[in-house]
């Protein structure tokens, strides 16, 4: 047994050998936790136990850690009070509790709320599940045996009472400490007396305290007694001498002295709140409000008892035989038992730190692929039961991490992820910020903190990056999307190029790898081959979703019946984007169809190539040809734009997975693409005319073909409602698990696992 305080003659006088432990002063609530831990498992090398049960404060850090070292952990969780109304120092020990509470509550193994009011609204919330929770009422029966005659310490206290009620008065007692703020509501005992008095009873009103601690009206002076602070059996003795209990709490883990003074067959009204109608004797004795409660007084120390309901004082007269202690007793040893049989070690689980890399997400204004990926999947992680997700991005100046400046942050745009911790942004400390994140993290074992990496780093400072997160023992993981840069450079310019070959190099040095498609992972595959590099063992490939933005699928999309026949292409201008083709090809059909009233519409940011794009959509425009260059535009645009379409194009050359492709069959519109490389893949299961994107008059006989073929095209938007694709939500929860998985000796998620 071990505890800050105790009273010797009471323990030892039981037997129990107690270790005290010592904490100097001027420790705060969570160092003292810590060092509590230190000292306890340090005596645990002397002897180890076989269960730890634990009280509260301060032993909830060890209670999380034991059972990662095989010691099953208990506690009989007694709650946390209220904060309204208290004074500041006590407001913030109070917040404090319910932080360390929620950091521990998820990782000791058995929690015993002593009410089902407790475990529902704080014991369950806290520890974030409801397995390994069991109600236990706390026995009540421990003054019942004390003298019903007081000893001659106590006279003095009774005597007073006494010579009330021979003088025909009626004694309530305002059961707890009086508090003239906060959840006990104590003033309201007064009101209550008052009216009590105002019905012609000659009543006082027994509290406990100094009379010096709170303030009494006038009128009700005389009628107040403030006995101080009894011992239990002195307070005891008071309660045989009283007539009526009031508890006017507003919230109580379970209320002892409620249950104390119906053990003595005294009747108590307490208001509907908290573990009342657990405790109490019979609803009857439960009010709804004070006017309510005076009512009830009033009947109660009247002088007509006929009035007094029969059930109420039967329940009361058996009371005392409710909760024994001998039944608490019981439970919680059957509880020990339980978990010191257990026959398997206890798994260790718990949430996962995760610092998300949003360096370019935070700052572009546009949502090209890579970048609503990384927007999208990180909303979605942030609801991941197993991550804890924190948006960082790369501070060059200072070598290091940071939070988000949120002044001025694109990363919400497009219906991104809304960061939670950028409002702790502080220019002055943002670099260090995370170091104090990592400290903060689950010390409990077990799952290293992970830097995840969905965007492509192209300022050389990836390997900055790798070493500031070995440097805190992190592990890392990255999204690979291709690797044109190294395979296809004539579509990339000579930036892009020298980015990437500080990039690529290295990927393989991660701890995980998962590429957008089997196509880049087989491209990595042959990079690490010609490298005679190793790749991570975990190296995998994961389909980026079909799913556009936060939009439900569109199966059954209409055929835009406008006059026009209207084609649409949605890609970042670049030379693999492979617009100039895409342009010539329509040009020529536009000449050769002059019949078909054809527009094609390009929706894009302007990147490489965008000024020679320009001038030949110009170009174009002075011929009569209907094109038109739309740029960047918001989610309720480019909707608006698919919605007016009959088909997409997307005649990229390269890619490493093609987002836009299935963004459009999710969107229920066929779409052209490439016969090569992933492209092919993705439009294998159907919704795709595939073509020679290197062959402009290719191109332009699909548009022909699909502009006027309604046969053909009710084939394909037959396939694309056929063919199965995932959303952002199945995306997010696979790739959740496979960062929680990382390393990880248990990767069965604790929220997936069976009973």
């Amino acid at each position: 047994m071990a505890a800050l305080r105790y009273d010797p003659a009471l323990v030892d006088a039981l037997g129990f050998k107690v270790e005290k432990v010592e904490i100097p002063p001027g420790l705060d609530m969570q160092a003292t936790e810590k060092l509590t831990t230190q000292h306890m498992m340090a005596s645990w090398l002397k002897q180890r136990p076989d269960v730890l049960m634990v009280g509260g404060w301060p032993f909830f850090d060890l209670a999380s850690k034991a059972p990662a070292l095989g010691i099953p952990s208990c506690y009989q969780d007694v709650g946390a009070v209220p904060h309204s109304g208290l004074p500041e120092h006590a407001t913030n020990a109070q917040q404090e509790l319910r932080r360390i509470r929620a950091l521990t509550l998820p990782f000791i193994s058995g929690l015993l709320p002593i009410s089902d009011f407790l475990r529902l609204s704080q014991t369950e919330r806290d520890r974030g599940h409801d397995r390994g929770v069991r109600t236990v009422l706390i026995g009540t029966d421990h003054l019942v045996a004390s003298a019903a005659e007081p000893d001659a310490a106590h006279q003095s206290l009774l005597n007073p009472l006494r010579a009330i009620t021979a003088g025909g008065g009626k004694l309530i007692i305002n059961l707890g400490r009086f508090e003239e703020e906060g959840y006990k509501n104590s003033p309201v005992s007064l009101a209550i007396l008052r009216e009590v008095r105002a019905a012609g009873i000659d009543a006082r009103l027994v509290v406990l305290g100094r009379a010096s601690d709170f303030t009494v009206p006038p009128d009700l002076a005389p009628a107040v007694l403030a006995i101080g602070n009894p011992s239990d059996a002195g307070l005891l003795a008071v309660m045989r001498e009283c007539d009526l209990g009031l508890t006017t709490s507003l919230w109580e883990g379970f209320n002892l002295p409620l249950a104390e003074m119906q053990n003595i067959g005294k009747p108590v009204l307490g208001f509907v709140a908290g573990a009342h109608p657990e405790v109490v004797a019979d609803p009857w004795f439960l009010c709804a409000n004070a006017h309510q409660m005076a009512d009830k007084a009033k009947l109660l120390l009247g002088t007509d008892a006929e009035r007094w309901p029969e059930r109420p004082f039967r329940a009361l007269a058996r009371y005392s035989s409710r909760l024994p202690w001998s039944q608490t007793l019981d439970a919680w040893w059957r509880e020990v038992v339980t978990l010191a049989e257990r026959a398997d070690a206890p798994t260790p689980t718990g949430r996962r730190l995760v610092l998300v890399d949003l360096s370019n997400s935070c700052q572009d204004p546009a949502n090209s692929g890579v970048i609503r990926v990384s927007r999208q999947l990180t909303k979605r992680l942030q609801r991941h039961p197993g991550l804890d997700i924190v948006c960082v991005r790369w501070d060059r100046d200072r070598y290091s991490y940071s939070l988000i400046n949120p002044d001025g942050s694109q990363l919400a745009s497009y219906a991104g992820p809304h960061d939670d911790h950028g409002i702790f942004y502080d220019p002055s400390t943002a670099h260090i910020q995370p170091d104090r994140l990592l400290y903060a993290a689950d010390p409990r074992l077990p799952l290293a903190p992970i830097l995840f990496m969905p965007e492509v780093c192209l300022d050389g400072s990836l390997e900055s990056r790798m070493r500031w997160a070995r440097d805190r023992s992190l592990l890392v993981s990255t999204v690979l999307h291709d690797l044109i840069p190294h395979y296809h450079k004539q579509y990339c310019t000579h930036e892009v190029i020298d980015g990437f070959a500080t990039y690529l190099p290295v990927i393989p040095k991660m701890d995980q790898v998962i590429a957008v498609s089997d196509n880049t992972l087989t491209d990595l595959r042959h990079y690490a081959d010609e490298q005679q590099t190793e790749l991570p063992p975990d190296a995998r490939s994961v389909w980026s979703p079909a799913q556009f933005s936060n939009t439900l699928r569109i199966r059954e999309a209409p055929v835009s019946a406008g006059p026009e026949i209207r084609l649409l292409c949605v890609s970042t201008i670049e030379p693999r984007k492979n617009h100039q083709r895409l342009v010539e090809a329509f040009n020529r059909l536009a000449r050769r169809r002059p019949d078909l009233p054809l527009r094609l519409t390009l929706v894009g940011n302007r990147y490489v190539g965008a000024d020679e794009l320009a001038e030949q959509i110009a170009a174009a425009g002075r011929e009569g040809i209907a094109i038109a260059w739309r740029g960047i535009l918001s989610d309720q645009e480019l909707l608006a734009e698919y919605a007016a379409s009959r088909f997409t194009i997307y005649p990229s050359v390269f890619e490493g997975f093609g987002l836009p492709i299935m963004e459009s069959l999710w969107l229920g519109k066929p779409v052209i693409c490439s016969q090569g490389g992933v492209m092919a893949e993705l439009a294998r299961p159907g919704g795709c005319l595939t073509t020679d994107v290197f062959d402009i008059d290719a191109i332009s006989t699909a548009m022909e073909r699909l502009a006027t073929d309604d046969a053909l095209l009710a084939r394909l938007r037959a396939e694309l409602t056929a063919r199965p694709m995932s959303d952002w939500e199945d995306y997010a929860l696979k790739m959740g698990d496979i960062l929680y998985g990382l390393c990880n000796p248990y990767p069965t998620p604790a929220w997936g696992a069976p009973d």
